[in-house]
């Protein structure tokens, strides 16, 4: 997107795309509950198609001489915009005549991926929480709860508002800590197991092929080290190669798909050099009824 601007940096582009691409232990929840979509312009529009058509069954013979019966679809419109995004660090001038330069810009780009990492956690739960409620009469998980049984009711929720089942199941850490401790998925376990596994939670529910995350995400709120997810489970359904038509609990659109890019410039005639985090794209949720959470309660 930059490559034609004189201050594109090409060498902290590299580093920054990098830790995007493989981030370490960080979970990218944005790509969890936003998968991305390419797109070329920054403003466009796409259709929304509702589950009715795809899901209404009709009769399909065809008598002699009549023609196949139509299908109406039901869509709305939708639109992104992709809002450049931007993140910088200005260092003394000075600082940088130093021989280990290069090494500070890069501990630049790493600390502005951090943030831009946590940024996006924050922003893609908040977008979650407040298109979906929580399920009001589930999550309380006492000792004779049927954890099990909810989770398979949050799943065939999600069948009923996609028609499709649910292939990711995201549980806070604090909710998993909870969840694999307790007798309702215990006692479905055979023999002893000390150490029980989210393959060992698939292996009891109904609904098979679901990727599995434990989120322990983490963010300095208001002073106070926060975890982003904790007493969280969410199903949804997102299509394994998003397209600007599906289903989809929610995707994002990208004029950098490959990554934020990085710029260096000189700033008050070079007394200050600034390194810069720059991205466009816009996250929306395109269908509500693809997503179903709860919130637990009496969580370890």
């Amino acid at each position: 997107m930059f490559e034609t601007s004189d201050k594109y940096n090409s060498h902290l582009t590299t580093l920054a795309q990098g830790l995007w691409l493989y981030p370490g232990k960080e979970i990218d929840l944005m790509g969890v509950f936003f998968p991305m979509t390419a797109v070329d312009t920054s403003v466009g529009s796409f259709d929304k198609y509702l589950t009715a058509p795809a899901l209404t069954p009709v009769d399909t013979r065809l008598a002699r001489d009549n023609s196949p019966r139509r299908i109406q679809l039901n869509k709305v419109e939708g639109h992104w915009s992709c809002h450049p995004h931007a993140l910088e660090i200005a260092t003394d001038g000075v600082a940088l005549l130093q021989k280990d330069a290069t090494r500070i810009h890069e501990a630049h780009t790493r600390t502005l991926m951090s943030s831009f990492f946590t940024s996006r956690q924050l922003n893609a739960i908040n977008a979650v929480k407040s298109n979906v409620a929580s399920e009001s009469t589930l999550g309380t998980w006492g000792d004779d709860t049927d954890i099990i049984g909810e989770l398979e009711t949050l799943c065939k929720k999600v069948v009923m508002g996609c028609g499709k089942q649910p292939n990711k199941l995201v549980l806070g850490h604090t909710a998993w800590t909870k969840l694999r401790n307790h007798a309702s998925f215990t006692s479905r376990i055979q023999g002893i197991t000390t150490a029980l596994t989210p393959e060992d939670l698939l292996s009891v529910l109904a609904y098979k092929g679901m990727e599995i995350v434990i989120a322990d995400n983490m963010a300095d709120i208001n002073g106070t080290m926060t975890e982003l997810l904790a007493n969280d489970v969410i199903v949804l359904f997102n299509e394994a190669t998003p397209s600007l038509e599906d289903m989809s609990f929610g995707k994002e659109f990208s004029l950098t798909p490959d990554g934020p890019e990085m710029l260096t410039y000189d700033e008050n005639g070079g007394v200050r050099k600034v390194d810069a985090l720059m991205w466009a794209s816009d996250y929306q949720v395109i269908n509500a009824a693809s997503c179903a959470r709860l919130e637990i309660t009496g969580a370890a």
